[in-house]
C-alpha cells in the first residue's frame, strides 16, 4: 500500500507540473518597497589617559614616601616594631605614633624611593574604536643654569657645580603586564559564577559574600587590578608595572629639554546593552552600545640622574616642570614597532627616499605633502643642477604620502650611478627633498 500511494502522488504532481506553464494569472504587476537602510556604524576616539603626572626631583638622595597603603589591622594585629605609621585626615597623612591599633582608626605605611628622579608609573589604555596611535609629547622647563645631559654618566660625573641633569622616559617592558589598585564595580553577571568572589558593601566598606543569591546578582560587585572597561584616568595616574631599560632620552639644551614617546594601541570592541537592541528602525548606536572590553594600554615613567656635587638647592627656580601633550591619530598599519617596549612604535616617520631611473621615472616615498599641486621640482648632481615644472613633468596626486613625477625623454644619461638630489616644492611652498642614484 505504501508503495502504491508514492506512485500516484508522483504522478499527481507531474499533472501539476505539466499544467501550470499554461495556466494564464490576471494578477496586476508585482511592486516592492525600496528599502533604505540605516548605517550602523559607531565611532569612539576616546583614549584614557592619566589625570596627573607626579615627579620628585631628589638630587642628594633623601627617602620620600611615592605611595601610601593601608594596613589591615584585622590580619596584621599589632603594630612591627620599626614601622613608621600615618594616618589620614583631609587628604593630609600624618606620621602617628602607634603602640597598638586604636579602634576606629585607619593606619597606613608608605613606599620609599631614594632615587634622584622619582616618578609614579601612568597608564595609558584605548576605548577608541579603531586602532590609535599615541604619541606623547614631553617639555620639560627648568632654571636657566639647569643643563641636560644624555646619559647617567654625564649626569652623576658631571664637574663639581655643573648642575647637569639626566631625563629619560621608559615605557613598560615589551611584555610587562600593568595593573592598577584594587576597585570594585557592579557584576553584569546574570548567573551565579562559582569561580568569582561577589561583594557587598555598606558604608563605603566591601564585604564577600558567602552565599550569593541569583536574585541580588544585580547588586553584588566585583574585584578587580586588571585594566578593563571600568578602569578610570585616576587609576592609571599609578600602575604598577616593570620599566623598560631602555628609555627615549630627553635632548641636551639648557633650561629645557623634550622628548616624545608613542604607542599603538588596539581597538576596543563594544556589545549591544542588556536592556537594548538593534533591528531594521536603529539610527544611532550611541544609546545601544556599551564597552566591553578595553582596547590596547601602554604605560611610561620617568628615570633619571643628577650630579651630587653641585648645589641644587641655590638654583632660581626650584622645580623642574614636564608637561605632557597627547597626539591621537588612526593607526595605518606601516608603524615601526620598537620591541623594548610593551606597544611602543617610533614617533618620527621615516625620513624622504627616492628613486630615479633612466627613463625619467622618480618615486619618493614617505613624503609629508600637504598639497596635491606641484610648483618647481629642483633635480641636482654635483655641480649641475636641473629645474623642472608641472609644465615639462607629470606629477601624480601625492595624498597617500609617495610623490611620482615622470619627466620628460631623453633625460640625462650622464647622471648614470651617480647620486642625484630632488627638490619638490608643491604649490603651498611645503618642501620635499630626497636623495636617489640614477640607476
Amino acid at each position: 500500500m505504501r508503495k502504491s500511494f508514492k506512485t500516484i502522488t508522483a504522478a499527481a504532481l507531474s499533472v501539476a507540473m505539466i499544467l501550470a506553464p499554461t495556466m494564464t494569472s490576471f494578477a496586476a504587476d508585482p511592486t516592492t518597497t525600496a528599502a533604505s537602510g540605516n548605517v550602523l556604524a559607531y565611532d569612539v576616539d576616546t583614549v584614557i589617559v592619566p589625570t596627573a603626572l607626579k615627579l620628585a626631583v631628589n638630587p642628594d638622595g633623601y627617602d620620600v614616601n611615592t605611595k601610601y597603603v593601608k594596613v589591615d589591622t584585622a590580619t596584621v594585629t599589632k603594630p612591627v616594631s620599626g614601622t613608621k605609621y600615618y594616618t589620614l585626615s583631609e587628604d593630609v597623612y600624618t606620621v602617628a605614633s602607634v603602640t597598638e591599633w586604636a579602634q576606629n582608626t585607619t593606619y597606613y605605611t608608605a613606599t620609599t624611593s631614594n632615587n634622584q628622579i622619582i616618578s609614579l608609573n601612568y597608564g595609558l589604555a584605548s576605548q577608541a574604536t579603531d586602532d590609535k596611535v599615541v604619541k606623547v609629547s614631553f617639555g620639560v622647563t627648568a632654571d636657566s643654569n639647569v643643563k641636560f645631559v644624555d646619559t647617567s654618566a654625564k649626569a652623576t660625573g658631571a664637574e663639581s657645580g655643573e648642575l647637569a641633569i639626566y631625563l629619560g622616559v621608559a615605557p613598560a617592558a615589551k611584555d610587562a603586564t600593568l595593573t592598577v589598585d584594587e576597585y570594585y564595580f557592579i557584576t553584569k553577571d546574570k548567573a551565579i559564577d562559582e569561580s568569582k568572589t561577589y561583594y557587598t558593601v555598606a558604608d563605603g566598606v566591601y564585604s564577600a559574600v558567602q552565599s550569593p543569591v541569583v536574585g541580588s546578582i544585580g547588586s553584588y560587585y566585583e574585584k578587580s587590578t586588571t585594566i578593563g572597561p571600568n578602569t578610570t584616568a585616576a587609576m592609571l595616574a599609578d600602575v604598577t608595572m616593570t620599566a623598560s631599560e631602555t628609555p627615549v632620552v630627553f635632548a641636551t639644551g639648557t633650561a629645557s629639554s623634550s622628548a616624545d614617546i608613542g604607542f599603538k594601541l588596539a581597538k576596543a570592541t563594544y556589545a549591544i546593552k542588556d536592556d537594548k537592541f538593534i533591528d531594521f528602525a536603529t539610527a544611532n548606536l550611541s544609546d545601544v552600545l556599551e564597552l566591553s572590553t578595553i582596547g590596547g594600554s601602554a604605560g611610561f615613567t620617568f628615570t633619571g640622574a643628577m650630579n651630587p656635587n653641585a648645589d641644587w638647592a641655590n638654583i632660581t627656580t626650584k622645580s623642574i616642570t614636564i608637561t605632557p601633550t597627547y597626539t591621537f591619530t588612526d593607526a595605518t598599519g606601516s608603524e615601526t614597532a620598537i620591541t623594548t617596549g610593551l606597544n611602543q612604535v617610533e614617533t618620527t616617520a621615516p625620513a624622504p627616499s627616492a628613486t630615479m631611473t633612466a627613463a625619467g621615472l622618480v618615486t619618493i616615498a614617505n613624503a609629508t605633502c600637504t598639497s596635491s599641486e606641484l610648483k618647481t621640482i629642483t633635480i641636482s648632481s654635483g655641480t649641475e643642477s636641473y629645474s623642472v615644472d608641472s609644465t615639462t613633468a607629470t606629477f601624480a596626486d601625492p595624498s597617500s604620502g609617495t610623490i611620482t613625477i615622470q619627466l620628460a625623454d631623453g633625460w640625462l644619461t650622464s647622471w648614470t650611478g651617480k647620486a642625484v638630489t630632488i627638490k619638490v616644492v608643491l604649490k603651498d611652498d611645503t618642501e620635499v627633498t630626497a636623495t636617489a642614484t640614477f640607476s
